[in-house]
């Protein structure tokens, strides 16, 4: 008989939950929290008393939102559509105007 084939995506995954233990995973997800709540990087604004261009802290929203996301797909997967959303479409209406004279 054929042997299956295990695909190389399975295989990554197999190899990855091998080398993880509990305490490796409990970790990277402390981590991923610790980003979620204090992911800054440095934005440039102006100074108000000299109007010259400065470097300040700010929130790094675009990195905050990838650690929320990787939370939630490791915590309760990824979110599902409802019966109604899956159903529901679009009405896409459509007006032509033609210029006047033509």
């Amino acid at each position: 008989m054929a042997e299956k084939k295990t695909s190389s995506r399975n295989l990554a995954q197999e190899i990855v939950r091998g080398k993880l233990d509990e305490e490796t995973i409990t970790e990277a997800v402390e981590a991923l929290i610790q980003i979620l709540l204090y992911a800054e990087k440095n934005q440039w604004g102006y100074c108000p008393k000299c109007r010259g261009k400065v470097e300040v802290p700010g929130i790094d929203a675009r990195t905050r939102i990838e650690a929320l996301r990787e939370l939630q797909s490791l915590g309760w997967g990824k979110p599902k559509p409802d019966e109604d959303d899956r159903k529901a479409g679009f009405v896409l209406n459509r007006i032509i105007v033609e210029p006047s004279g033509v």
